[in-house]
């Protein structure tokens, strides 16, 4: 008989994670928790080699078999790709490392918080040796104009040339369509409507109830409306495979690269890192364009939001054209964006504001939602004259 072990979700299951299924030898100080929204991720070191990797622990709602081994093969059909192309490329993915079972994924029992026992999925990576985007605009503000016109248009690169192999994987598309329709996934763009409005009637109080309550309420609804106004619409431009999430904490940026960066030189081929593929989907294409612009205009501070929107979607459109491709973004879709990203962040500020009601003291998520509302407030006022091509 197999006895099931459970352990506790912490640095001592990485261990025994990487050490039974992987025959590494990872020391305990060398295991360090990295961020992650739902997933619990983690670095350690490798005795053996003194390499560097990367496990992803993902949420019981991520860990449903089927979902595992469809993420697991779309990883492997956009490393084949990159791998394939990489001469062409400024962009790369993690390696993924299979099991000593020659697996791509592995399941463990982890006890719950309440006490509950789960066996949640899990996936190694090597380390990439880098910094997100998230903190290289922390840490580098005040760049020259022309080196911020090169970066955005760098990352826009990046995001089209990662779109190219996704959106090859159309073998994939049905499948994962009907596993997001059936297990509860709260970031499908597509549904999100539905999403959002049970969110505010299963919990009425979770909009702060301050003087600025009542413009919260009506922000959110506005953009439901229009969201549900262009759904069909969206719904019948063409249907591919997307990342779901090309925030700024999930592009990285190589750290012997970052000199480049910053003196607006061109940068090399697999300079930038994609990350996490746990919330892909299906969707028009201008949905990932749509997420990835929202964030990259949030999370930097030294452009005003008004501004912003005009500059940093220029220089993000313009070098999301300028990869050569099979699938340039239709520029008459550009028009969906301004609802796209409203959508997206009322989202990101509702699920932000369950994650501070379970926790009060998490400043990461109530500064993004103090600068969230603020666009949300300044996106739903401005006309659409800031898109490429309207002015």
């Amino acid at each position: 008989m197999t006895t099931i072990i459970t352990m506790e979700l912490n640095e001592s299951l990485v261990v025994y994670i990487a050490t039974t299924y992987y025959n590494m030898k990872p020391l305990l100080v060398s295991v360090r928790k990295m961020y992650g929204y739902s997933d619990s991720n983690y670095a350690f070191t490798d005795s053996n080699d003194n390499q560097c990797y990367f496990l992803k622990i993902v949420n019981p709602d991520e860990s449903h078999e089927n979902l595992v081994e469809l993420i697991d093969e779309a990883i492997d059909g956009v490393q084949t790709h990159l791998n394939d192309n990489k001469a062409n490329l400024i962009v790369t993915v993690p390696k993924l490392i299979r099991t000593s079972a020659d697996k791509s994924s592995g399941y463990v029992s982890i006890k719950q918080p309440d006490g509950r026992s789960i066996w949640q999925s899990f996936k190694l990576f090597e380390l990439y040796d880098g910094i997100t985007v998230y903190d290289f605009l922390r840490g580098h503000q005040g760049m020259e104009m022309k080196c911020r016109l090169m970066f955005y248009k760098t990352l826009g690169m990046a995001c089209r040339q990662i779109f190219e192999p996704l959106s090859n994987l159309c073998h994939l598309r049905g499948r994962l369509q009907d596993l997001r329709a059936k297990l509860s996934f709260p970031w499908n763009i597509m549904t999100c409507n539905e999403h959002i409005k049970s969110v505010i009637q299963e919990n009425v109080a979770i909009i702060p109830d301050d003087q600025n309550s009542k413009l919260y309420r009506n922000l959110i609804e506005t953009a439901l409306e229009e969201f549900e106004s262009i759904q069909q619409q969206l719904n019948s431009l063409p249907q591919y495979i997307l990342h779901g999430d090309l925030g700024t904490r999930n592009i990285l940026l190589a750290r012997h690269g970052l000199a480049d960066f910053i003196a607006c030189k061109q940068v090399n081929g697999g300079d930038i890192c994609l990350i996490d593929f746990q919330d892909i989907q299906v969707g028009p294409q201008i949905v990932d364009f749509s997420t990835s612009l929202l964030y990259l205009i949030i999370e930097q501070d030294d452009i005003p939001f008004e501004n912003a929107l005009k500059l940093i979607t220029h220089w993000f459109f313009e070098g999301y054209q300028s990869t050569k491709g099979l699938h340039p973004l239709d520029s008459e879709n550009l028009k969906y964006t301004p609802t796209l990203m409203k959508i997206r962040l009322c989202q990101s500020l509702l699920n932000g504001l369950i994650a501070i009601k379970l926790n009060p003291d998490n400043q990461d998520v109530l500064q993004t939602n103090q600068k969230g509302w603020q666009l949300l407030t300044i996106l739903s006022s401005a006309d659409d004259k800031w898109l490429p091509g309207t002015y």
